[in-house]
């Protein structure tokens, strides 16, 4: 039973470290400028918010609904 519950407190330790590593990571991670993909998905999604229309006024070779979900 001790032997359980060690445990249990060993992988709730582990857990919270981890999502805490994830978080310390992600968060020196977003005031990065946008680059490669990341880029041209927000100028295509900026565009297209502006009233512009898909490969009329932005053209690049991916699926259209990249850019709904972006």
């Amino acid at each position: 039973m001790a032997a359980t519950r060690n445990r249990v407190r060993s992988v709730r330790w582990l857990s919270a470290a981890a999502v805490i590593l994830v978080a310390v990571i992600g968060a020196s991670r977003l005031f990065d400028p946008f680059s490669g993909d990341q880029a041209l998905f927000f100028v295509g999604a900026k565009t297209l918010h502006a009233g512009g229309t898909l490969y009329r006024d932005y053209w690049d070779i991916k699926q259209p609904g990249i850019f709904a979900f972006f």
